[in-house]
């Protein structure tokens, strides 16, 4: 008995020192926290975005990003790059993974006998010229191209023609999830709050893909000039991305001072027995956009199930991923029809 009573004391003692040594929740940042290897040891392909508050949405922008509020976040890792077609063929040849329902844009391809062909340079130059007609052909010849459907595609340029359902289902693949949108936005603003990835000097195409540098996507790695403040390219421009969270034009009135919001729970309307929301958002623009689309806190939405050549995704991992819904079947989008939904 005494040895027990012993080792109650030595337990008790133990205890008591442990708390006077072990910081209370008030003297750390408000809200969860990660642990640290959720960012120790990452893959080179992800940046790391530390654990902090940052204001979310815009005075000067649409309504759906009203009111500008704080919002907490813990630390997490997101792709340093849009998910390119190499990666996301990977994942269509396991069987997890849906074929991109892909079109090339206009700039980029001719229609010959009904099927659709990579454009091809100008003639000229013979053999071992110099010509810049010559220089292109090299060129094309050299692009790494992979099989998507039934066309070549460059390997390097984003993954597009996907769904919200296809890009979930390639996150879980990867072992990750789509970026719930305060996730996203945070990780391309950065704590300053950018209005571009970058920062708030005006759009330029050595920093942004848009539709005034060409109409056409680029490879996921372009444009260092623009990362955003932890180091993520694309995330203003070049394809669209897809989030994890439903869109609500109203969430920002009840998710002031969140931790971690994972976005509007959908919940079944009891009268007509439907889901409460239908859109999923999608953020930063794309080759074919508007300047106003390219701004940071600017959101879009779109039903899960619809794609198009300027929609793709990255994802993201942290300590705990954000629930899914039930996939659904897929509808085209094309993008003079997208862009006549409501805003």
């Amino acid at each position: 008995m005494k040895r027990l009573a012993l080792v109650g004391v030595v337990a008790t003692c133990c205890g008591i020192l442990g708390a006077l040594l072990t910081p209370s929740a008030d003297a750390q940042n408000p809200g969860p926290r990660v642990a640290a290897s959720v960012c120790a040891g990452g893959p080179s392909d992800m940046v790391c975005v530390s654990a902090g508050t940052f204001k979310m949405g815009s005075n000067i922008g649409d309504a759906d990003e009203l009111p500008v509020h704080s919002v907490t976040l813990s630390e997490f890792l997101i792709d340093r790059y849009e998910v390119s077609f190499g990666q996301y063929m990977q994942c269509v040849q396991a069987g997890k993974c849906g074929m991109p329902r892909y079109y090339p844009p206009l700039s980029q391809r001719r229609v010959v006998s009904s099927k659709v062909i990579s454009k091809l340079p100008r003639k000229g130059g013979g053999k071992g010229s110099s010509s810049p007609e010559s220089a292109s052909a090299s060129a094309v010849e050299k692009v790494p191209k992979i099989k998507v459907s039934t066309i070549l595609v460059d390997k390097r340029l984003p993954a597009a023609g996907i769904t919200w359902t296809d890009a979930n289902s390639y996150c879980a693949f990867k072992g990750r999830h789509l970026p719930t949108e305060a996730q996203w936005e945070y990780a391309a603003r950065g704590p300053k709050g950018n209005y571009w990835a970058w920062g708030g000097s005006p759009p330029t195409c050595d920093r942004v893909n848009s539709s005034k540098c060409g109409k056409r996507p680029k490879p996921v790695k372009s444009l260092s000039k623009g990362a955003s403040p932890f180091g993520a390219l694309n995330m203003t421009g070049n394809a669209w991305e897809w989030v994890h969270d439903w869109y609500d034009a109203k969430y920002y009135s009840i998710s002031m001072g969140a931790s971690d919001p994972m976005g509007p729970t959908n919940l079944l309307d009891p009268v007509t027995g439907h889901p409460r929301y239908r859109y999923r958002v999608l953020r930063g623009g794309s080759w074919s956009g508007i300047p106003a689309e390219l701004r940071a806190p600017y959101r879009y939405r779109l039903l899960p199930s619809m794609y198009a050549n300027d929609i793709g995704f990255r994802c993201a991992k942290s300590a705990t991923a954000p629930t899914t819904s039930r996939p659904t079947p897929p509808l085209r989008l094309a993008g003079v029809a997208r862009a006549l939904l409501p805003r």
